[in-house]
């Protein structure tokens, strides 16, 4: 392949891999063709502080990233090697083989346009066993386990401790102002940010959503609705590592995608929520009631949607936007 036939295949995934779900959809990856490498980095100014104080949640995203890279090429029909440099800064190489990529990843990569965070509550429609099983066989990335479960006892201890998990987070006025920062109006021309259509308040609402965040107006209805959402949920998956650290965090998002795009190809909505991973020591409930040492790094509550065909855009970057 020629130097010019490759920086088009690199612009090809690119354009592709864009579209990978981050925290709050602040995108806080930039990437930098290198050769034939490509590599990944923190985007310093599209980064959270108070929601992201330890920077779990941005290298979970630059490992979706990553992994969206990776399904993207697989659809391009080139395989990928990812490895994680420990530097000053710390980032992701990608390197592009000309090799059959695997099956089950260009399966995966058919399903990126349609995925999205169904924030509504589900229905009460069960998931088959089968479903269930092939989710907890999804490929996991190096020191990853997943695990799923639809035991309701288990599901509602995590809509509990998402509630309060929440109510802390919430608490905070650093952190409400800074989520407020991150809600997209609709109609916004910002390529960037949480759809205030997707949290499906209300036009009105919608318009003044950040304001009151901000005031610290409402929350307790704000709690209530998304301990509605959770309670609603007829599974739930988590993403377990080795360890915690950068490495085990860029591994996990690796991990969240491929089985939210599994889910999606099975017609499960689903959605997350990083209170539990983040506050207090919640995770630690989780890790005891499934009876694991792992570390608990991604939440994710799986189910029916009640609005079929309802899909809200998700502003984002252009690939310009993100390149070097």
């Amino acid at each position: 392949m020629s130097e010019q036939d490759y920086s088009h295949k690199l612009d090809q995934i690119i354009e592709q891999a864009r579209k990978a779900p981050s925290v709050h959809n602040v995108q806080p990856w930039r990437v930098q063709k290198n050769g034939q490498f490509l590599d990944v980095f923190v985007s310093a100014k599209r980064r959270l502080t108070f929601g992201d104080g330890t920077g779990r949640e941005t290298w979970i995203s630059l490992g979706i990233f990553a992994e969206a890279c990776k399904l993207a090429a697989a659809g391009l029909g080139l395989g990928t090697q990812i490895d994680l440099v420990q530097g000053n800064p710390a980032y992701a190489r990608l390197s592009f083989l000309e090799h059959a990529p695997s099956a089950a990843d260009a399966t995966l990569n058919a399903h990126m346009d349609t995925r999205y965070s169904d924030r509504s509550i589900f229905s009460d429609q069960t998931i088959a066993s089968e479903v269930l099983a092939a989710l907890g066989q999804v490929q996991a990335a190096e020191g990853c386990t997943v695990y799923v479960s639809a035991e309701q006892p288990l599901v509602q201890q995590v809509a509990q401790l998402t509630r309060q998990g929440i109510s802390i987070a919430l608490s905070s006025p650093d952190f409400r102002n800074e989520l407020a920062e991150w809600v997209t109006r609709r109609g916004a021309s910002r390529p960037i940010g949480i759809p205030a259509e997707s949290l499906r308040l209300g036009a009105i609402r919608e318009y003044i959503e950040p304001f009151l965040l901000k005031k610290g107006w409402g929350l307790k209805k704000e709690i209530a609705v998304e301990y509605a959402r959770w309670h609603s949920a007829q599974a739930v998956l988590f993403v377990l590592t080795e360890g915690d650290t950068t490495a085990a965090w860029f591994n996990a998002g690796r991990t969240y995608l491929r089985a939210v795009l599994a889910a999606t190809a099975a017609g499960l909505s689903h959605s997350t929520s990083a209170s539990i991973v983040e506050a207090s020591t919640f995770h630690e409930d989780i890790e005891q009631a499934i009876g694991t040492t792992k570390r608990l790094q991604c939440v994710i509550r799986l189910g029916y949607g009640r609005t079929k065909g309802y899909k809200p855009l998700t502003p984002r970057l252009k690939s310009s936007e993100l390149t070097e």
